[in-house]
């Protein structure tokens, strides 16, 4: 923060606000969600929180949780849904990958050491953490094909 011409080492805390959801949504590479879903009978490895590595943004607060949205689509102008998301990143992420899908997860099949707060920066987001990957079967892809 610049204060009288300095700059000070500044840092903010925010409340951790429990979030309750029985289905949330996850934009993110098609070839994750092929990894994480898996294919056929092969089970997938799950969603990994992100690191340096998986992470598709230069945001700091992603490392070690997933965000997910309580919202697949949105109404006009609006920007609170996964649908949203999909758009923005698949035309600026760090991989310079246009390939982009969204991911739906039954929140109800979370590990019980998940913990699910909403997100301080965004209206309809949810981050989830404590946990080393969502289950395979708690996700699946979602077709957005007809989501515009």
């Amino acid at each position: 923060m610049e204060h009288r011409g300095q700059v000070l080492a500044t840092f903010g805390m925010a409340p951790i606000l429990p979030a309750t959801l029985a289905v949330g949504y996850h934009a993110t590479r098609e070839c994750v969600i092929r990894r994480a879903c898996g294919a056929g009978v092969e089970g997938g490895e799950g969603m990994l929180p992100s690191n340096d590595e998986r992470r598709a943004t230069d945001f700091p607060d992603t490392d070690g949780v997933i965000h997910v949205c309580a919202k697949l689509t949105h109404a006009g102008e609006e920007n609170d849904s996964a649908v949203w998301w999909m758009h923005a990143l698949s035309k600026r992420n760090r991989h310079n990958d246009p390939h982009w899908g969204i991911v739906r997860v039954d929140m109800t099949r979370l590990p019980a050491t998940a913990r699910v707060y909403q997100d301080m920066h965004s209206a309809s987001g949810v981050i989830v953490d404590r946990i080393d990957r969502i289950p395979a079967h708690a996700l699946s892809p979602v077709d957005v094909t007809a989501l515009g």
